[in-house]
């Protein structure tokens, strides 16, 4: 029930091929996912002028818009390695940030396609009032032009079903569970009526929001990322999962923050990453929610 956003890539120039495109395997497309936030070297990747737009009409013929990083994996390894400077001037020199980029590259250098993209419509409502589409456009602005960036948001609040009211719902039947594994497997769509979730008779709740000041570059990157890093703090290894190595909670969330997960360390979404190995420890246990209401 968490909110994700996807790593994806495509033969086809257009945004949101897991949605749109006809034949779509996530087991091939899908490179990595993250949840409630956006990694830094997903951002890494893309331009503003990257940015592209797709225009869809509802049941209710009303149009939608939706606005997604979108380039060739060509330009993407390029961008991603013109911004490796940047990245090490705001988290650190003492920071082995080439090594993150040197596993993250590999991954999109070897995706099988022409086109990589971000879709993050499942994280808009982070932010109310496309907020999170706002920092996104100016997340990939800064990487050329960082200078005078400054957004402030006001305090909010607004109301979305907390995750023990979904799950209570799921326990009383009044959301059916679709078959995530044929999704994972490439016999779905994730965004088709077939796998979308109905959260109409889950009762909200009030989510509060403090109000925040964005003066930089490097401060709008790291509240989409959500990387937590004190003042003279060291990110994990970028090779924390292959060499085995112990790790903080603390190290595991600015870990993914920076890369996303691959298909181990997700629990099953997408594919192989160079960072994961399938034997590591990545410090969760499996709890399936069967929706059948049975007692524990």
């Amino acid at each position: 029930m968490t909110n994700r956003c996807y790593l994806t890539t495509t033969n086809i120039n257009d945004i949101h091929p897991s949605s749109f495109e006809e034949g779509f395997e996530p087991r091939k497309q899908l490179l990595a996912t993250d949840e409630e936030a956006v990694p830094l070297l997903w951002l890494a990747m893309f331009r503003s002028e990257d940015i592209a737009e797709k225009v869809i009409t509802g049941d209710d013929n009303e149009d939608f818009c939706y606005g997604s990083p979108l380039c060739t994996v060509e330009k993407a390894l390029r961008q991603l390695d013109d911004a490796l400077p940047k990245l090490q001037a705001i988290l650190g020199a003492h920071n082995d940030i080439a090594g993150y980029v040197a596993l993250f590259r590999e991954a999109i250098a070897n995706a099988g396609h022409t086109y990589v993209t971000i879709e993050y419509d499942e994280i808009e409502n982070l932010y109310p009032d496309d907020r999170t589409t706002d920092m996104i456009e100016l997340a990939l602005l800064g990487w050329d032009q960082p200078d005078g960036i400054h957004y402030k948001v006001e305090p909010q609040s607004w109301s979305r079903p907390s995750l023990e009211n979904i799950q209570q719902a799921i326990a009383e039947g009044k959301i059916q569970m679709p078959d995530f594994a044929a999704a994972i497997q490439g016999d779905g769509d994730k965004d088709s009526d077939e796998f979308a979730l109905d959260f109409s008779e889950v009762e909200g709740e009030e989510v509060r929001m403090d109000g925040f000041e964005l003066n930089s570059h490097g401060e709008v990157l790291m509240e989409l990322t959500q990387i937590k890093l004190d003042e003279g703090a060291k990110l994990p290894p970028a090779r924390m999962y292959l060499d085995e190595l112990d790790y903080s909670e603390r190290d595991q969330w600015n870990f993914t923050r920076m890369l996303g997960c691959g298909v181990h360390g997700s629990m099953g979404y997408g594919r192989e990453v160079p960072w994961e190995k399938e034997d590591a420890d990545f410090g969760y246990e499996i709890e399936m929610i069967t929706g059948r209401g049975d007692d524990e």
